[in-house]
């Protein structure tokens, strides 16, 4: 009996062994699976995060196609345009002349109210930068001041990289103002003016193109119309939807601006100061690139009858009440010889219309002044705090 126990509990015993390696068979298969699993719920989780970027990117090129739809129908609008223009020639007597007197879109009250909107946001944004940097009492001499220096000379001229190397502006940054003020107006002047904002050659030739085109008797009655046309069909092919040639354009503003502050002494390395001006006035220099791009597209393809520019003073120029303004009239100049005083650069942008007129059956353009430029003039920086730049300028020069 007692053998027979023992035989059973001997079995019993095998069993519960054969039990726990089948326990610990079955423990080490689980721990083996714990990896693949987690690398399976890694794997589901990014294969589900790809699908959302799938979808995104799905519906991206589903408006991008839709956009180039749309850009494709404005295209064959304007092909037509064009064949149409280049029939003019074939057109006679009353049916060309309908097609040259085709009237303007915006009047010059309307453009004039753009701009002086335009001038208007620059101030303001010139004046909130100046405040919103401080400046060190000496001036610093890096690399990146230097090569700053150099784009500034270019941008402003000598008279005002002196001024801003040579004024203190940690108590009053009015110099500074002034400078982000004046490569504001020169950057929206660049916008307002250009036929393909991209620097390239075309930006020479058309221009000149359509300078031969006026000076032409017969055709001076079409020269508004082609260069409508022209412009339409060149900022449709080469830049498409202006909001992303408004964000393309800005970066161009900033880097100006941020040249002049560092010749004035700002504090902080290139980075840092283009970082603080993005998160500062990203909103302003889109404002601004925007309004600039809408006045570039009125004066060069909504008015046809005459010719209106956007103007500024060149910064040297002895100063004239008749063609400019002083913005910042402080009567230090007043009395002195005639001269005397010379531009600084200038704070607002003006507008000159031309008007075309016939003299012996040659095409004469007389130009009318609509809105005087202002101005800031070189005695600004007289009396004001100086900082010790010990020869500074001279060396950089």
């Amino acid at each position: 009996m007692l053998e027979e126990k023992s035989q059973q509990m001997t079995k019993a015993e095998r069993n519960n062994e054969t039990l726990r390696e089948e326990l610990d068979a079955a423990k080490k298969q689980i721990d083996q699976l714990v990896p693949e699993t987690t690398s399976l719920k890694e794997n589901l989780a990014q294969t589900q995060e790809s699908n959302v970027v799938l979808e995104e990117q799905s519906r991206s090129l589903k408006k991008e196609n839709l956009l180039l739809r749309e850009e494709s129908s404005r295209m064959a609008i304007q092909n037509s345009q064009i064949l149409a223009m280049l029939g003019v020639r074939t057109l006679e007597g009353e049916e060309a002349y309908a097609f040259a007197a085709k009237p303007d879109l915006v009047s010059d009250a309307v453009v004039l109210k753009m701009l002086e909107e335009l001038n208007a946001e620059i101030f303001e944004t010139a004046a909130y930068m100046a405040d919103s940097f401080t400046f060190s009492v000496k001036q610093t001499k890096t690399d990146e001041v230097r090569e700053a220096y150099s784009r500034a000379m270019k941008m402003l001229g000598s008279a005002m990289v002196l001024s801003l190397t040579s004024v203190r502006h940690d108590e009053d940054p009015l110099i500074v103002q002034i400078a982000c003020q004046a490569c504001m107006v020169e950057c929206c002047r660049r916008i307002v003016s250009s036929w393909c904002f991209d620097g390239s050659k075309a930006e020479e030739a058309l221009p000149d193109i359509y300078s031969r085109i006026r000076k032409t008797a017969h055709a001076g009655a079409i020269s508004g119309r082609w260069r409508a046309l022209t412009r339409t069909l060149v900022r449709s092919m080469l830049h498409g939807q202006t909001g992303d040639m408004s964000s393309r354009l800005v970066s161009s503003v900033f880097d100006a601006i941020v040249d002049a502050l560092l010749v004035a002494g700002c504090q902080g390395t290139t980075n840092q100061i283009r970082q603080r001006l993005i998160a500062r006035f990203s909103m302003k220099m889109a404002i601004l690139t925007t309004m600039s791009l809408r006045l570039n597209e009125v004066i060069g393809e909504e008015v046809t009858s005459c010719e209106l520019k956007a103007i500024s003073m060149p910064y040297g120029v002895a100063f004239s009440a008749r063609t400019m303004d002083d913005g910042y009239d402080d009567g230090k100049w007043h009395g002195l010889p005639s001269e005397s005083p010379q531009v600084l650069c200038t704070t607002e942008l003006g507008l000159q219309k031309e008007v075309k007129r016939y003299d012996d059956g040659k095409v004469i353009w007389q130009r009318v002044v609509l809105a005087k430029p202002k101005v800031s003039l070189e005695s600004l920086t007289n009396g004001m705090q100086l900082r010790d730049v010990r020869g500074t300028y001279m060396v950089w020069i």
